[in-house]
C-alpha cells in the first residue's frame, strides 16, 4: 500500500492505494457531517464542486447505497469528455 499526503490552503487530503484497483481518499472538513455527506451523495450538489470550474460536471449515474455505482463526466470547452466512475463500498460516515 502507498500513501500520499497532499496539503492545500483549504486542508489536507490523504490518498492511499490499498490494492492495484483501489484508491482511498480521506479528508477532514470544517463543516457539519451532514453537509459534507450531502455534498458527496446529492447529484445536484456534485457539479458545484467536482473538477475544475472550466469543465462542467455531469452526473451520469449515481447510486449512493452501499454497493451502488457512480459515474460523472467532465466536459472541456472543446467538447472533450473525461469520465470518472467508482463504487460505494460502505458507509462509514457518522451523521
Amino acid at each position: 500500500m502507498t500513501t500520499d499526503r497532499q496539503e492545500t490552503q483549504s486542508g489536507v487530503t490523504t490518498l492511499s492505494t490499498p490494492s492495484d484497483r483501489e484508491i482511498v481518499s480521506e479528508r477532514v472538513f470544517d463543516a457539519p457531517r451532514a453537509r459534507v455527506f450531502a455534498a458527496y451523495t446529492d447529484p445536484h450538489l456534485i457539479p458545484q464542486w467536482w473538477g475544475p470550474r472550466h469543465m462542467p460536471a455531469i452526473v451520469d449515474q449515481m447510486d449512493v447505497r452501499p454497493g451502488g455505482t457512480w459515474r460523472f463526466v467532465s466536459r472541456d470547452c472543446d467538447g472533450q469528455e473525461q469520465g470518472f466512475r467508482g463504487s460505494r463500498i460502505s458507509e462509514n460516515a457518522r451523521r
